[in-house]
């Protein structure tokens, strides 16, 4: 069985694929589709035919809403402009381990707003 390494987004579902949006690896940024897969399994007395498309469920919360939680993985967006004072921390500090924290970072920055005026 082969595990595939890199992160995509689910940009639609389709009856026979998935198209995603790749992002991480070479391809990043790059469109693909993902068909479905039939499987028959050959070691039962009986015979029968499954068939699945390849989405792996997950879940999405604010970033204040998982304050007080503890999270073994979680990815954190910060691809808009959303963020006040310390909640980059709070997001961060929610996962038990920082080898399980996956930061999507459009461009390779994120925007840090702190208004000062307020502060």
């Amino acid at each position: 069985m082969m595990k595939i390494k890199s992160k995509e987004k689910v940009k639609s579902l389709k009856k026979f694929f998935n198209e995603t949006v790749l992002l991480t690896g070479s391809g990043t940024e790059e469109s693909v589709l993902i068909p479905r897969i039939s499987l028959t399994p050959t070691d039962l007395p009986f015979s029968f035919k499954r068939v699945k498309l390849l989405v792996r469920l997950c879940f999405g919360l604010t970033i204040n809403k998982a304050q007080g939680e503890t999270f073994h993985t979680a990815g954190i967006d910060v691809s808009g402009e959303c963020f006040h004072h310390g909640q980059l921390y709070v997001a961060v500090s929610r996962v038990t381990s920082m080898q399980n924290v996956f930061v999507l970072a459009l461009g390779g920055k994120a925007d840090n707003v702190v208004y000062e005026e307020i502060l």
